[in-house]
């Protein structure tokens, strides 16, 4: 059966705009990440066959952090037709721009804090050491002198210049699309990790709904990333993913959530809810709302004679 409707272009301009209109409502997961890679993937040629150090490879050549990649694909609004990119225009946006800017700014601050006199003075010890063995080895006709090496990446590269980010962007409808953050120990799968909270820092005015895997029982999550929840002004429903399951988010409840708690949901996807001491309620469930949740553990508790003693009284 042909998938094509070919007499699509007859139709009138309402009603195509309608069908565009309707392609685009369907709500999406979009998958974010943050990438690394090097500025200069290859090394240079070796002139005359001498050993290479690397030395300014090194140099200049450190990871750059902070691509960010959508590991959804782009609308099919937004590559079917001339026409439909034009309406897709109207409902979808370049999202995430801002974020490639702003995390390397707070990278280049966090190695300004972390640099500490000791180890600035342990760091230029040992490059003086290096830099003698190079000049020694360069002098006994060994190695490459550094000014040869710097010679090599710039026939091979051109000027080395700072490193410029690229303009890369996720499409999102923030009125419908649910942002995915990912969870922060997926490193280096296929070059990229998932995203921390603070990182969505220039965007979090815009984000309505946002969905990030979490393990609760985490001390860096509650101590550090719950309280930065609050920068979502905006945001109206809550998407988390229980990594350590349903158990250990029985007291997430209490947290203060930027959107209303009945908007929270949590997921679990790993753990058998059927299994030894989990309330009856759950078998079979892999998400529920957060009030929910919370109900089904208050009653437990009930069964179980665990309930608050001030209730008792």
């Amino acid at each position: 059966m042909a998938t094509t409707f070919h007499p699509f272009p007859l139709l009138p301009y309402e009603l195509r705009a309608l069908i565009w209109q309707l392609a685009a409502s369907e709500p999406r997961t979009v998958e974010a990440r943050v990438g690394h890679r090097k500025k200069y993937p290859k090394l240079p040629p070796h002139p005359r066959n001498k050993p290479y150090s690397g030395y300014c490879y090194k140099k200049h050549s450190a990871t750059v952090p902070y691509l960010i990649t959508g590991l959804t694909p782009v609308p099919a609004l937004m590559h079917t037709c001339r026409e439909s990119r034009t309406m897709g225009t109207k409902f979808y946006q370049r999202a995430c721009t801002e974020i490639v800017p702003s995390l390397i700014e707070t990278y280049r601050k966090r190695q300004i804090l972390e640099d500490t006199k000791k180890e600035r003075n342990k760091a230029k010890r040992l490059m003086r050491q290096e830099k003698e063995e190079r000049e020694r080895r360069a002098a006994a006709g060994l190695l490459l002198t550094v000014e040869e090496e710097e010679a090599g990446l710039v026939e091979l590269y051109g000027e080395l210049e700072e490193y410029v980010p690229e303009d890369r962007y996720i499409y999102l409808n923030w009125d419908i699309d649910i942002l995915s953050a990912g969870p922060p120990d997926e490193r280096w799968k296929r070059g990229e990790r998932g995203m921390d909270i603070e990182e969505l820092e220039p965007v979090a005015h815009l984000v309505q709904r946002l969905r990030y895997e979490r393990s609760y029982s985490e001390e860096m999550y509650a101590r550090f990333e719950i309280p930065r929840l609050k920068m979502f002004t905006n945001l109206k429903e809550l998407h988390i993913v229980c990594q350590d399951g349903f158990w250990n988010w029985r007291w997430a409840s209490s947290e203060l959530w930027p959107c209303e708690d009945e908007n929270v949901w949590v997921y679990d996807d790993e753990v058998d809810t059927s299994s030894y001491g989990y309330p009856g309620a759950f078998y079979g469930r892999k998400s529920m709302r957060l009030v929910e949740m919370d109900r089904i553990f208050d009653e437990y508790d009930v069964e179980c004679g665990e309930g608050d003693d001030e209730d008792d009284l």
